[in-house]
């Protein structure tokens, strides 16, 4: 009987076995509390049951299921070779529970490992666009405005992006406009810079001149000045753009009058260059600020000069036509592409 209790006790049982001397004997894992009374015992003994499980009080997290003491069993009367025995018997819940521990175990493991993954996951979604937001910062602060970013996303970043992507090409029209400002500035002051140099030099080379034409060349050299100097206040006025100023000065004044004065500044260039001039100017008077609409006559007729051929012609015209008038530079040159 010995060894067949210690091989029930290996499968996942606990089990006291009481003769009617009261000798003890126990198999398989020791209990926590090995007392019992006497009249359990003794009960047992006469062939009643025991049923320590289901009388085991109830407390909090501890059922009669999980106390390991000896009187939290069940107590069943045995007979062997004539002998009367008490034996009790309870589950082994350590070793029950062993494989479930391993798998509870497992299962934290693998939800700790998901639960890294995911937030390493997350973490990367949400960085990552911040990283590229990061890099295209500074690309553009290097002024490269070549930026591609996701701007498909649905979300918060999705929309940083997309606002990102119009302020790049915002900046990159203004980039361009400051350049042909600069373009379009530095070619209005080589203007009256490259008609001062010319007259400067007539005067300084040419002995033959007579003081009537001295006189001529020495007007329009400071009528060029006042021009630069003109130009540089236009300039000053320029920055009220962004604080929508109205910068424009209108007054009546006589359009013909003001294209004879730009024609006569030029006579160096067309001379030099071989060009045919001519002109029908009319003596007409309009309303509109004369400084900055003699910088687009300036700008037609230099470029009328630079881009023309040699020997060829530039003709202009003033044509009033009902309530408008219409300004005509025509020339033998390369043409506008």
């Amino acid at each position: 009987m010995t060894e067949y209790l210690e091989s029930i006790s290996a499968v996942g049982y606990q089990i006291n076995l009481v003769d009617n001397q009261g000798n003890r004997k126990f198999f398989g894992e020791p209990f926590r509390d090995k007392s019992l009374s006497a009249s359990t015992k003794e009960d047992v003994l006469n062939g009643n049951i025991y049923h320590g499980i289901l009388l085991f009080p109830q407390k909090t997290f501890v059922t009669g299921f999980f106390a390991n003491e000896l009187r939290n069993t069940i107590g069943v009367p045995l007979k062997h070779n004539g002998r009367n025995f008490a034996l009790f018997v309870r589950p082994d819940i350590k070793l029950l529970f062993n494989e479930m521990h391993i798998l509870f175990g497992w299962i934290l493991a693998l939800s700790i490992t998901l639960s890294i993954a995911m937030v390493v996951i997350s973490t990367k979604y949400l960085v990552k666009p911040i990283s590229n937001l990061t890099k295209a910062t500074k690309l553009l602060s290097n002024g490269d405005f070549n930026i591609e970013l996701n701007s498909t996303r649905q979300d918060e970043l999705g929309e940083l992006s997309h606002s990102f992507l119009r302020m790049a090409r915002k900046l990159e029209q203004i980039d361009e406009m400051r350049k042909e400002f600069i373009s379009n500035i530095s070619h209005d002051i080589q203007s009256p810079l490259s008609n001062i140099k010319g007259y400067t030099n007539l005067l300084d080379n040419n002995d033959s001149i007579s003081k009537e034409e001295r006189s001529q060349y020495v007007s329009i050299i400071n009528g060029e000045i006042k021009r630069l100097s003109t130009l540089t206040k236009q300039l000053l006025l320029l920055a009220s753009l962004d604080r929508n100023e109205d910068i424009m000065k209108k007054r009546l004044f006589n359009i013909g009058q003001q294209l004879k004065e730009l024609v006569r500044n030029y006579q160096w260039a067309v001379s030099e260059k071989g060009i045919m001039l001519s002109y029908s100017l009319p003596d007409l008077e309009i309303i509109g600020d004369p400084s900055l609409l003699n910088n687009v006559w300036d700008n037609l007729l230099s470029n009328a000069i630079k881009y023309n051929k040699l020997n060829g012609s530039i003709e202009i015209s003033i044509e009033e036509r009902g309530e408008s008038v219409w300004l005509t530079f025509e020339d033998t040159g390369t043409g506008m592409k």
